[in-house]
Formats: C-alpha cells, sequence, structure tokens
C-alpha cells in the first residue's frame, strides 16, 4: 500500500486481513477493524471492478455493519464473475443464512463444498451449513454441520455457538453446558457479546440466540 496505494490486491488483502482479525475475534474491539475492512474493500472494488476476489472482500466485510444488502450484491458479483471461485459461493451462502434465506443458503454452501472439498478452510462451509440449519429450526442438522466444523477447527467460536443453542433449543440443556465448557477451554474469554460479529438479520431471532448462549452457560 505504502509503495502503491492504487493497487486493488493490496487493498483486497489487507481488507481480508482486517476482516479476519475482527470474525476471529483477534481485536477485542471488532468494530474498527470491521470498518477498516469495509473501506478497504470498498476500494478494492472501485479499483478493479473485475476483480471477484475484491468483491468478495467487500461482501464478507459487510456482516457485522449490517451492510447485509450490500454484502450480498457483492458477493453475487464475485460469483458472476467467477462462477469456479468456491470461496464467494460458500460466503454467499453464510451471508444468505443471515439474512433467513435459508434454502439459498444450504444450496450456496453445496456447491462450494462439491468444488472445493479440500480446502482449509473448509470449516466456514460447514458452520455456514449449521447456521442456515439454525435459522432453520433444523437443529439436529445444525448439530451435525456445527460439530463437523469444530472438529476441523476447535478454536471457531461460532461453531460452538450455533453447536450449544441447538441443544438448547432442543432442551438439551446438559449437551449444551458441555459444549460451552469445551469452548471455554479453548477460548477462555468467549462471551455473549461475541455473537454481535456476525448478527442475524432477524431481531427476534438474534435475541433469542443470545437468550440461548446464555441458558448455555455463557456470560
Amino acid at each position: 500500500m505504502a509503495i502503491d496505494p492504487e493497487s486493488a490486491e493490496a487493498n483486497m488483502v489487507l481488507s481480508l486481513i482486517n476482516h479476519h482479525v475482527a470474525i476471529l475475534g483477534f481485536a477485542s474491539d471488532p468494530g474498527p477493524a470491521m470498518e477498516a475492512a469495509y473501506a478497504l474493500g470498498r476500494r478494492a472494488t472501485q479499483l478493479d471492478d473485475r476483480n471477484e476476489y475484491a468483491h468478495w472482500a467487500l461482501g464478507i466485510s459487510c456482516w457485522g455493519l449490517h451492510r447485509l444488502d450490500e454484502g450480498i450484491a457483492a458477493l453475487e458479483r464475485a460469483v458472476e464473475l467467477n462462477p469456479n471461485c468456491s470461496l464467494a459461493y460458500g460466503s454467499l451462502g453464510t451471508a444468505l443464512a443471515i439474512a433467513g434465506r435459508v434454502d439459498e443458503a444450504i444450496a450456496n454452501q453445496e456447491i462450494a463444498i462439491r468444488m472445493n472439498p479440500r480446502d482449509p478452510s473448509i470449516f466456514f462451509r460447514f458452520s455456514g451449513l449449521a447456521l442456515a440449519h439454525y435459522a432453520a429450526d433444523n437443529f439436529e442438522e445444525a448439530i451435525s454441520w456445527a460439530e463437523r466444523a469444530i472438529h476441523r477447527m476447535p478454536s471457531w467460536y461460532l461453531a460452538h455457538f450455533l453447536l450449544a443453542t441447538s441443544h438448547v433449543a432442543l432442551g438439551q440443556t446438559e449437551q449444551a453446558r458441555a459444549v460451552a465448557e469445551a469452548c471455554h477451554a479453548v477460548l477462555p474469554n468467549t462471551s455473549v457479546t461475541d455473537a454481535e460479529r456476525t448478527p442475524l438479520r432477524d431481531a427476534a431471532k438474534m435475541q433469542e440466540f443470545r437468550d440461548r448462549l446464555c441458558n448455555a452457560g455463557f456470560a
């Protein structure tokens, strides 16, 4: 960036770094990193409108900023530019799940998994499917996918959250509390406020998600 501030690639990569710092819990206050990710992703698309990864970076940066429609549009553009980009399909699936469009969410995640079954970050696809099934009240299916995500990435807090809340929804309080304990063993500082990094669009469902996290033992 210092050498070439007009580089779409540099803006895109820095956007992705900020996004993952925020979303994975490396920042105690994710807000500034989320805002930086969004500004850099938007700049990357302005510098190169035909770079699918720039649109992907912009799309995922929108999740925690309540810019979901803009994010979905950017991810759809990424898929349009490169129909072979599994990351774009998978992230679009997650965005659609956050928006409550569960059937489309599941379809896009399944495409991403078929396209790139050995993706090292496939745990994002699995937790995206867990999120979609959770949003559809298919809690047993959500549990199955959340467990797969945790198996691939034990320190992915969202998978723990979806596993715990799905158990609570099924009245399985002991299992939910065991999930919370397992999460705290690898992520000691995890709290309910971390759920705000990927807030569900439906306010009532989001509050229900928070309540279930509390019932599972998250503070």
